[in-house]
C-alpha cells in the first residue's frame, strides 16, 4: 500500500517544480484529481482498513468471553483504482495484485446476547483502528442463530484518511467443533486526500485536500473451528466487494 501511495507523491514532484505563481490556487486537491480519482482512492482504503470481526452471529457469553487473536487479510485491488493510478501515469496496480494486512483482533462477551470487538494496526505512518458491537438476535437450542452487528473504522493511511461504518445481519449454526457463518453488510465510506505542496520560488506551502464520500454492498462466509478444550481458535473467512475489494482472510487465536 505504501508503495502505490508513494506513488501519487512521486507523481506530484513535476508540478511542484513548475509552480511559479501562490501555491494557496491549489488548495483544493480535487482540481487537481478529478473527482473519480479522489473518490476511487478514498473508497478504495475504506474498504481495506474496514473492521472484520471474523466472528459469527453466536454470542461469546458472560463465563469469560473472551477471544484473542491475529488477524490476516489479503483484499483484491479493485479495478477503478488501477484505472485511477494509470490517469496519473503509474501501472503499479497491475503489478500488485493484492494488499496485504494484518491487526491484532479483541472480543468480548459483556452479556449472554452482546459482545463488543476491536482491531489495531500501527506503524510508522499507518494507523488502524476498528470495533464492532454485535447483538444476537435469536438463538435457539437447534436451527440458525440469527445477529446483527456495527462494525467501525478509522484509517490513516500516508495522505489517506477514511472511515467506515458497516452495518451488517449475519446468520450462523454453532456445532460441536465448528461455527459456519453467513453475512450481508453495506460499507458506507467517507474521508479525505491530503498532499503537500510547496514553492520551490519562495518556499511557501500548504496542505491540499480533496474529500470523497462512496458505499459498498459486501457478503461475507466464514467458518470458526475450535480445537477441543486447548482454547485455540482458527477462523476462515472470504467476502465479495460490490466495490471490487474481494478478500481472503484468516484470524487465529486463543478463545476462552
Amino acid at each position: 500500500m505504501g508503495l502505490l501511495l508513494l506513488l501519487f507523491a512521486c507523481w506530484t514532484a513535476p508540478a511542484k517544480a513548475e509552480l511559479g505563481f501562490n501555491v494557496s490556487d491549489l488548495s483544493d486537491l480535487g482540481t487537481l484529481l478529478g473527482p473519480t480519482v479522489t473518490k476511487s482512492f478514498v473508497k478504495t482504503i475504506g474498504m481495506a482498513i474496514d473492521h472484520k470481526a471474523y466472528e459469527p452471529a453466536t454470542p461469546l457469553g458472560t463465563k469469560i468471553g473472551l477471544d484473542i487473536s491475529v488477524e490476516a487479510t489479503a483484499y483484491e485491488v479493485p479495478q477503478d483504482f488501477k484505472s485511477a493510478l494509470q490517469s496519473i501515469g503509474s501501472n503499479a496496480g497491475d503489478s500488485i495484485p493484492v494488499l496485504p494486512l494484518a491487526r491484532l483482533n479483541v472480543h468480548k462477551g459483556l452479556s449472554e446476547t452482546t459482545s463488543i470487538g476491536a482491531s489495531y494496526f500501527g506503524w510508522v505512518g499507518y494507523l488502524l483502528l476498528g470495533g464492532d458491537i454485535t447483538r444476537t438476535l435469536y438463538y435457539p437450542d437447534q436451527g440458525l442463530t440469527y445477529a446483527g452487528r456495527v462494525a467501525m473504522a478509522y484509517g490513516d493511511v500516508s495522505f489517506v484518511k477514511a472511515y467506515t461504518l458497516t452495518p451488517q445481519i449475519l446468520a450462523s449454526k454453532r456445532m460441536d467443533f465448528a461455527d459456519p457463518y453467513i453475512g450481508l453488510g453495506y460499507q458506507i465510506i467517507w474521508g479525505k486526500v491530503t498532499v503537500p505542496i510547496t514553492n520551490p520560488i519562495d518556499g511557501s506551502g500548504i496542505e491540499s485536500s480533496a474529500s470523497a464520500s462512496s458505499g459498498s454492498l459486501i457478503a461475507f462466509l466464514g467458518v470458526g473451528f475450535r480445537f477441543g478444550p486447548t482454547g485455540i481458535k482458527l477462523t476462515l473467512e472470504g467476502s465479495f466487494s460490490e466495490g471490487g475489494a474481494h478478500s481472503l482472510g484468516t484470524k487465529f487465536g486463543f478463545a476462552f
